[in-house]
């Protein structure tokens, strides 16, 4: 019985890692525009002093591809897993299934951000999903 709950709680400290791994990454999206301002999307805003600099998240709802809206709203859901049911963490593991090859296609800086997030992303739905199955 002493084995089994320790693997609970290991099974816990993999999970937390997990996301934290995954909130690091979401911070990187917004600052790629700083870090690559040549990107599309890297809009820039006047300062008073008349120069400009890149604005993180600047591209509007509206201005975004289709596969971004999909991806921001799988990788959304990341923050509370556990409340997920079997079926929603199936669902969201086939939505990565489906949205990869539209990632594969971006430029090679894009494409290895974003597939490395949706890996992860993919990664815990189905870690979530195999720890409601035990």
């Amino acid at each position: 019985m002493k084995g089994r709950a320790l693997s609970g709680s290991r099974a816990m400290r993999k999970l937390a890692a997990v996301m934290v791994m995954l909130g690091a990454l979401s911070l990187l999206p917004q600052w790629l525009p700083f870090l690559f301002p040549e990107m599309p999307g890297s809009e820039t805003s006047p300062v008073l002093t008349g120069t400009t600099f890149p604005v993180p998240g600047a591209i509007s709802a509206f201005a975004a591809e289709e596969w971004e809206r999909e991806f921001e709203d799988i990788c959304s859901q990341t923050a509370d897993p556990m409340v997920l049911s079997e079926d929603q963490l199936r669902d969201l593991v086939a939505r990565c299934d489906r949205l990869k090859p539209k990632i594969e296609k971006l430029g090679e800086s894009e494409r290895k951000v974003y597939l490395k997030r949706l890996d992860f992303c993919r990664g815990l739905f189905l870690y979530v999903l195999e720890s409601k199955r035990q």
